[in-house]
């Protein structure tokens, strides 16, 4: 940009002294137009590059995000533009897809004018998000309809078998939901073999639970690991969504309760209880953390705790040391077997990001 302006400040000069007005606003319209092309460029590696460094200073999971690759590349194919190379049909795609995610609408543009595919992804990209879905994940959802005029795939999903529907329920956007699930079928699993009602069960939103519901989500689903929508609710604590299951036929019980009580969800076991479930069903006590909410609640319940071999009812109890109690009697091996199935739901978590947290 000094070689620029050295170079009209002397072309200039010589023009003035000419009395060539004329040229010398030319020249000086010509240096604005370059200056503006140069700071537009440079805008959008600026961005990039800021956006990479604020992912990497989120402490959020990893999977979720992993832009860097993909926005560090659009940082180089704008350095590219920028000296006036030629690009190819994946660099226009890698254009699209960060212009999308930097919400930047004129980048999209361009970016479908230089041949990207609309339904292309980025090498780079470990999930192998289309503009649609990235779309979705960062709430940038004008560009759903930009992409969809191009002919972009609504019914797509990512290397994980994440599906447009997922992302929707994961950004929690009620009319997004609804849009995809005019596309995208209610009850497709990704990889986990989870749908998309078992993430807005996990968030705990009734709303978008009610509508794939509606929708004829199937709410006695059972994910790989064997965790069933229900399981994952209580599991999160997602009070607000029990009723609804219920009143679609989810099933629940001692296991559902067993949950509750080794993870201390209140809120969960009471609804639990409410319904009529036993609190000394084989498991159930065994599983509570000791001194925890949810341990008091159901030992005021009735429920009763054994220990050595005796029952006591957990008011006089002087035991520590321990996060768990567990002893011999009835429904300790019940226990161990609901416990070793919490440790396999644990390792199921929500779908490989969480964008909705990043801005």
């Amino acid at each position: 940009m000094r070689a620029r302006l050295g170079k009209y400040l002397a072309k200039t000069k010589d023009l003035i002294d000419k009395r060539d007005a004329a040229n010398a606003a030319a020249a000086y319209a010509k240096l604005l137009a370059d200056i503006d092309a140069e700071v537009s460029f440079d805008s959008q590696i600026a961005m990039a590059e800021d956006a990479i460094a604020k992912q990497l200073g989120i402490k959020c999971p990893a999977a979720y995000l992993k832009m860097n690759a993909l926005l560090g590349e659009y940082a180089r194919t704008m350095r590219l533009l920028k000296l006036g190379k030629k690009i190819d049909a994946a660099q226009a795609t890698v254009t699209l897809l960060g212009g999308v995610y930097l919400d930047q609408p004129a980048v999209v543009t361009r970016a479908l004018e230089l041949g990207a595919d609309v339904n292309g992804t980025s090498a780079r990209d470990p999930l192998a998000r289309t503009g649609v879905l990235v779309a979705i994940q960062t709430g940038h959802n004008s560009f759903l309809k930009q992409l969809a005029d191009a002919k972009a795939s609504l019914e797509t999903a990512d290397a994980e078998g994440n599906t447009a529907l997922h992302y929707a329920v994961q950004r929690g956007n009620l009319a997004v939901v609804k849009a995809m699930l005019a596309k995208n079928g209610v009850n497709n699993a990704n990889k986990a073999g989870e749908s998309a009602l078992f993430i807005a069960a996990r968030k705990n939103q009734a709303a978008l639970v009610a509508a794939l519901v509606a929708a004829k989500a199937d709410v006695k689903a059972v994910n790989a690991k064997g965790v069933s929508v229900m399981d994952a609710a209580c599991l999160a604590g997602s009070r607000d969504v029990l009723d609804a299951l219920a009143d679609a036929g989810a099933e629940y019980g001692p296991a559902q309760l067993t949950i509750a009580a080794a993870k201390d969800r209140l809120a969960v076991a009471q609804w639990l209880v409410g319904k009529g479930v036993d609190v000394n069903a084989p498991g159930v006590m065994e599983a509570t953390l000791f001194k925890s909410d949810t341990q008091r609640y159901l030992v005021h319940e009735g429920g009763v705790l054994k220990q050595c071999g005796g029952e006591f009812d957990g008011s006089t109890s002087k035991a520590s040391g321990s996060s768990n109690l567990s002893g011999s009697g009835e429904g300790t091996a019940a226990g161990t077997a609901e416990a070793k199935k919490l440790k396999k739901a644990e390792a199921t978590g929500t779908i490989n990001f969480t964008l909705s947290e990043v801005k």
